[in-house]
């Protein structure tokens, strides 16, 4: 409820603040957002490990004292007391945490089973992922270049990286034009601008726990109140689609390589994904839900019918 109530600066602060720059009307909203989502949600603290009991960190804490005394000690009979007892503490913890390691790990492969049974994948996967550690491992494979050359340097290497992603990302048009022919009728296709209830439905398909954009923007900050956020970011959208143009920071996202199959000293055997901006994921989930209406007859380009489905189906009526 507070969350809730901290996003009702937001409609307020943009619909007072009228502007024909759509960059300085992004940064506003991805500003007031931000500042919220500062203030309401705070920033994660570090916690202790979670699997670790309240018995364990009661012996935790009386071996701290016992270091405490060691080291303000001054007789060698105290520091040889206090060390004694310091040795044995430090056996008692392993054992502790041995076990509470072992009771906590059985409890995790407990419900990764139960989850499994009743097929929620992303409970088995957080789980697996919890119980193997987040082990980062940064990629020191070397690549080549275009004649097949190994690249040992970084600059090297990040020379090479650029190069591909500006030939992946860049596509030349084509030399050939293609001959596609008139259509023989219109389809009525609305022009209109986008309306409140078209960004809320496209708010509201945003899939969870998603990387966001350079903004740190996730799509769950705008899922907690999606009529507060489609009424946010209509000015926006009205703007660009009357204008055509799209906040320069758009333009920009984060890209990650992610290594296949093959030979990883090749570029292509590489997949690369981008982390946009949530809004212009919105913007673009409005206009493709539009779309998705004017071609119904078609196959291949809708969710559940396949162009082999439909080849099947055709066949089967010939027949």
């Amino acid at each position: 409820m507070q969350i809730k109530n901290r996003f009702q600066a937001l409609e307020s602060n943009e619909t007072t603040d009228e502007t024909d720059n759509i960059d300085r009307t992004w940064d506003n909203i991805a500003s007031i957002y931000s500042k919220s989502s500062e203030t309401c949600l705070g920033y994660r603290t570090k916690k202790r490990k979670e699997w670790i009991t309240p018995t364990t960190w009661k012996i935790i804490d009386s071996r701290r004292i016992l270091k405490k005394k060691l080291l303000e000690a001054k007789s060698e009979r105290l520091k040889a007391r206090y060390q004694e007892q310091y040795k044995s503490a430090s056996k008692e913890i392993k054992r502790a945490v041995r076990a509470d390691k072992r009771m906590y790990v059985e409890d995790l492969a407990v419900q990764a089973e139960e989850a499994a049974k009743k097929c929620d994948q992303g409970t088995v996967y957080k789980i697996t992922k919890l119980i193997s550690g987040k082990h980062y491992r940064r990629s020191n494979t070397l690549i080549k270049d275009k004649n097949g050359i190994l690249l040992t340097t970084e600059k090297e290497q990040e020379i090479r990286w650029t190069e591909h992603f500006k030939e992946l990302l860049n596509r030349p048009p084509p030399t050939v034009v293609a001959d596609i022919p008139e259509p023989t009728e219109e389809l009525e296709i609305g022009i209109e601008t986008p309306s409140q209830d078209e960004i809320i439905t496209a708010i509201k398909s945003l899939k969870n726990n998603k990387a966001p954009g350079n903004d740190n923007l996730n799509a769950e900050l705008f899922k907690i109140d999606p009529e507060l956020a489609a009424n946010i970011l209509q000015p926006l959208f009205t703007t660009i689609w009357n204008t055509q143009i799209i906040p320069d920071a758009w333009n920009r996202g984060v890209i990650i390589k992610i290594p296949q199959r093959g030979s990883l000293g090749d570029c292509n055997d590489w997949r690369v994904i981008i982390f946009l901006y949530v809004p212009s994921k919105i913007n673009i989930q409005q206009i493709t839900d539009a779309v998705d209406k004017t071609i119904k007859g078609q196959a291949g380009f809708l969710r559940g019918r396949s162009c082999i489905g439909q080849t099947f189906a055709l066949r089967n009526i010939i027949e």
